[in-house]
Formats: structure tokens, C-alpha cells, sequence
């Protein structure tokens, strides 16, 4: 029971009302673009790791970029990647088979996933102990082209009357074939359990590179970046396209034009690989002063390309991508994911660059790769192509863009309340804190620069908001680099708006 003297006394201050803690969102969001064995076309996947991308996309092989530039990925500390596999004009394998049980009816087989890897698939059709249904069995017959085991799939009691019912046990049985009656006959006789090679399977092309760099592609066009508008928004921090570094000049350039774009809209960097084609550090320099349009605030690169213990000259993107993943874990995002700790691994530089010729590409706006003894290769700098020629501002920094993309990511996310909550006067106070307590904390650890908070960040918000206000906007400033020297980051939340 309460007593008088245990009651709160009227003139005594309220507590303010408690805020949320504002969780600091990781910028490990990669998409790749490139071209792959097998995979669903156009459409992004998540995955998580290299087994799961090889038994999606398929392991290396020869003709294929992708498949190598995951391995470089997850080997320099890639978690998760959302793949996008290309390809214009690609078709299915496919075959004709009869029903082992039902006279005069056949079923065209077709390979689930377009290109050539279905013609690697062999499917039997086999009288079921059911009466009336069959049994089907797929193989993968020349898994060999795949890292891994070879693959085989089983349905049991396929039922010819529900045709319907069958795709979809074969889709919730992941099997990569589909099965759909047909009038036509086998051009073949076959006997009940005999295996068929589906075949007709093509990868398709290159990707046309288009005229063009505005977004959205032009309906109709062929494009390799339409993948990406299914992926989340926000999901991206990190793209990559490997498979542009073996494209001639001309049709490379409107391609990285158009993924650079893409990156600036989207809040993401763009990892652009150099020509694999190029062999020394004055040819990388020349190759930018015939493309200067490619430099952007949201574009990184880095030379020389790598080559793997297997021989494949690849592009750097993939490596550099597993490399500021990595580093964001082990240090903070707002450190250089550069210098002793990036350590490249899996890879040798096709190059060996000279301290001068490292310094030249580095004010140029490429960040070199090398190696500084007893140090192993790694990459030695984080800026954006738009260092060069004396450049200055923290954008041409790739730590300081990543940082304010995760401050902007992270207010936004962990204020996501404020348009829940009604426009009253306690509203203001509670975001200040909130945002306060968020800065204080990368104050601490060393995300932000000054003696004192007031040299390390300020925080401008409206004093009141008018009634029916729909949008709480305001800036904060943060000095990333030295005392008071601040960038301004803008912020924006919906509010709650009650009819009157």
C-alpha cells in the first residue's frame, strides 16, 4: 500500500518519455550482375554463401565470370550477395517423351533455367507401382563442368490426369525440369525407363549496350541492370559487374555509364572493374582520359586485375566488394577500408606497381593494388573517381560516403515511429534525443571528430512543428574527418496526419 509520503509530489519534474535505441545498420548489401552456367534469369536471389551460390548458379566453368568472381568474393569476406544472372536470347533445352503408361499421350520435358546447362540434364520416364502413374528421374550427366557432386532428382507417382498438380510437386521438389502434355511424338522410339538428353539449350549473348544512360530503360530494351529494380529498396550498398571487364571499350562504356547512374540514385557505390586488357599502371591512366564521364562521387575502382591459382584473369570488383564488407565488420564503417588490413586473398595482382606508379593512380582516382613488404597485396586506398586533379571534399572518399549513407539509413530506420505518433509537443524533444544519444555513441567510438561533442556533430531541427505538419525535416552536421569541419547530411520523416 502507498503511502503519502511515497506519492510523487505535484511540482516534481516528469521524466521524460523514454526513447528507442537507434541500431547502426551495416552497408553489406552487394548485388552482382554477370553471367552465369544456370540460375533463375533477371530475377535477384540472396545468397549466403559460396556452396549455396554454386549449387544456384553453378561452379566455375569456362565462358563464365560469375561463378569466379562469387569464389573472390566470399574468400575476401563477402556474408551475402544478391545475384543477378544476364543473358539475351537464351533458350531452354527440351525433349519429347512418351507416357510409359498411357497410350498416345507425350510430355515435352523442358530444362527449368535457360541455357546451355540443360542440355546436361538426362530424364527418364518409368512405370510407377501405382497403377496408372509414372515415376520420373532427372541426372545431371556432366557435372563435372560444376564443382561438386554430380546431381539427380526423383518423383514418384506422377499422375497423367493432373497435369496441373504435377508442376506444382515438381516446383515445391525444386526439380529443374517441367513436364507439360503435348500432341507431339517423339521423333525417337523409346523403351519405359529410358534416359533422354534434353537438349537445344543456349546461353544467349551479350547484353546490347545501350545508346543511352537515363533511368528507366527504355521498355523493351535489353539491358542488364532490370534485375535490379525487384531487389528492395536500400538493399544495395555495393554493385558490382564483373563481366564488363572483358567488354571491348565501345560497348563497355554507355554499360558502366548506366551502372554508375544507377548507384548515384540508389545511395549505392558502384565497384567498376578496368579492362583486363590493360598491363600497366600508364595505360590505366590513358583509359580514363578517353572515358573522364565515368568519374563520379558513387564509382570506385582500383588496379590491376587479379589472377587466380587456377590462371583466370578476373576483375578486382568482387574482392574489393569482400574487402569493405570484411572491414566494416572488423573496424567501423567509417575507417579506410584500405592499407594493411585489406589484405587481398585468393589472387595475385596481374601487375606489380612501383611506389611512384601506385602514388599516380592514386591521385587519379584509381586505388591501387600492390604489395609493401613484409606486408602481403592489398588494397592500398579508398577514394572515388572523382579524386583526381587536385579534387578536394570528403566525397572523393569512399569512408566518408559509407558513412553518411549508414547515418542516413539507420536515423531514418530507427525513426520510423514518428509517423505512429501524433503531432504534440513532446514529439520534437523525443526525435533530439533520440538522435543525440545515436551521435554520442559514434562520438565515442571514433566515427565522428572533436574534444567535445559540439566539435564533433550539431543537430538542426524546426523549433515547433505546425499543426497538421506531415514531414519532420531538419539536417544534422558531422565532422568525419577533423574538428568542425562538417558535412551536412539532410533528414526527413513522415509524420502522422489525423483528419480533422
Amino acid at each position: 500500500m502507498l503511502t503519502p509520503a511515497a506519492l510523487p509530489h505535484s511540482g516534481a519534474p516528469a521524466r521524460p518519455t523514454p526513447v528507442p535505441p537507434t541500431p547502426r545498420l551495416a552497408l553489406n548489401g552487394v548485388a552482382f550482375v554477370d553471367f552465369f552456367p544456370r540460375g533463375p534469369l533477371d530475377t535477384p536471389k540472396r545468397i549466403t554463401s559460396l556452396a549455396e551460390a554454386r549449387q544456384c548458379f553453378g561452379g566455375p566453368s569456362p565462358g563464365y565470370s560469375g561463378p569466379l568472381s562469387l569464389e573472390l568474393f566470399f574468400a575476401n569476406g563477402g556474408t551475402a550477395a544478391w545475384v543477378v544472372r544476364i543473358a539475351v536470347e537464351a533458350r531452354c533445352a527440351r525433349a519429347t517423351l512418351p507416357d510409359p503408361v498411357q497410350a498416345g499421350l507425350s510430355w515435352q520435358v523442358s530444362a527449368v533455367t535457360p541455357g546451355s546447362v540443360g542440355n546436361t540434364l538426362h530424364v527418364a520416364l518409368t512405370p510407377s507401382a501405382q497403377a496408372g502413374q509414372f515415376d520420373l528421374t532427372v541426372l545431371e550427366r556432366s557435372a563435372q563442368r560444376f564443382a561438386g557432386p554430380a546431381l539427380a532428382w526423383f518423383l514418384p507417382e506422377c499422375d497423367p490426369r493432373e497435369p496441373e498438380r504435377l508442376q506444382r510437386r515438381l516446383l515445391a521438389s525444386h526439380i529443374p525440369v517441367s513436364l507439360l502434355p503435348t500432341e507431339t511424338a517423339p521423333s525417337i522410339s523409346l523403351t519405359p525407363g529410358q534416359f533422354v538428353a534434353l537438349t537445344g539449350g543456349e546461353d544467349g549473348k551479350l547484353p546490347a549496350a545501350l545508346s543511352g544512360t537515363s533511368l528507366p530503360f527504355p521498355e523493351g530494351a535489353a539491358s542488364p541492370w532490370s534485375g535490379l529494380a525487384q531487389i528492395p529498396p536500400g538493399e544495395v550498398d555495393l554493385l558490382v559487374a564483373p563481366f564488363l571487364a572483358a567488354l571491348p571499350e565501345e560497348q563497355a562504356h554507355p554499360l558502366h555509364a548506366q551502372a554508375a547512374l544507377w548507384a548515384k540514385e540508389s545511395g549505392a557505390l558502384y565497384l567498376l572493374d578496368l579492362p583486363l586488357a590493360l598491363t600497366a599502371a600508364d595505360e590505366a591512366l590513358a583509359w580514363w582520359s578517353r572515358h573522364p564521364s565515368l568519374r563520379s562521387a558513387h564509382t570506385v575502382a582500383a588496379f590491376p586485375a587479379l589472377r587466380l591459382p587456377s590462371g583466370e584473369k578476373v576483375g578486382n570488383s568482387a574482392a574489393v566488394a569482400g574487402i569493405y564488407v570484411r572491414l566494416e565488420e572488423e573496424q567501423g564503417v567509417w575507417k579506410s577500408p584500405a592499407g594493411a588490413g585489406a589484405a587481398i586473398r585468393a589472387a595475385k595482382a596481374c601487375v606489380a606497381l612501383t611506389p611512384s606508379e601506385a602514388e599516380l593512380l592514386l591521385q587519379a582516382g584509381t586505388n591501387p593494388i600492390k604489395t609493401s613488404t613484409p606486408l602481403p597485396l592489398s588494397l592500398w586506398g579508398a577514394r572515388t573517381t572523382s579524386a583526381h586533379g587536385g579534387a578536394t571534399g570528403p566525397q572523393r572518399y569512399v569512408s566518408i560516403l559509407r558513412l553518411e549513407r549508414m547515418l542516413q539509413r539507420s536515423l531514418q530506420s530507427g525513426l520510423a515511429w514518428t509517423c505512429f505518433s501524433a503531432n504534440d509537443e513532446g514529439l520534437l524533444p523525443r526525435v533530439r534525443r533520440q538522435i543525440e544519444a545515436f551521435l554520442l555513441e559514434l562520438h565515442r567510438d571514433g566515427a565522428l571528430v572533436g574534444e567535445t561533442p559540439e566539435e564533433a556533430f550539431t543537430l538542426s531541427l524546426p523549433a515547433v512543428l505546425p499543426p497538421g505538419a506531415s514531414e519532420l525535416a531538419g539536417h544534422l552536421q558531422v565532422a568525419p574527418l577533423r574538428p568542425k569541419d562538417f558535412l551536412t547530411i539532410p533528414l526527413a520523416w513522415p509524420l502522422r496526419h489525423d483528419e480533422a
